[in-house]
């Protein structure tokens, strides 16, 4: 009787445990065939959002610097090249590189 309820083997071996199939650990189908969304902005778009959700205005002046469009946002006066974005000086000075931060800063600045 001890043989008929092991299924043939001996009770004192330890049934192998169950095999789980290859595909298990992976999310469900539906989840796997979604495309991966890729977003691409330029810099002028990416501005444009970031002004609009903090309320400034980001439009054309105009007037170029090294060829290239001048922009206003808020109270800052900016250039955009490839990935930078230069702001002029108040008053005399250098146009100079700046962070998006100082960006937002400068562009909130109410005059006095």
């Amino acid at each position: 009787m001890k043989h008929m309820m092991a299924n043939g083997s001996d009770l004192d071996e330890e049934p192998a445990a169950p095999q789980r199939p290859s595909h298990a650990n992976l999310p469900p189908t539906s989840a796997r065939n979604l495309p991966v969304e890729e977003v691409s902005l330029s810099l002028s778009d990416y501005i444009t959002q970031v002004a609009a959700e903090e309320g400034l205005i980001f439009l054309p002046k105009k007037q170029q610097r090294n060829g290239k469009q001048v922009y206003q946002l808020g109270a800052a006066t900016i250039q955009l090249e490839k990935n930078l974005i230069y702001v002029a000086p108040k008053g005399e000075g250098e146009w100079k590189a700046a962070s998006m931060d100082e960006l937002l800063k400068l562009a909130k600045v109410t005059k006095k």
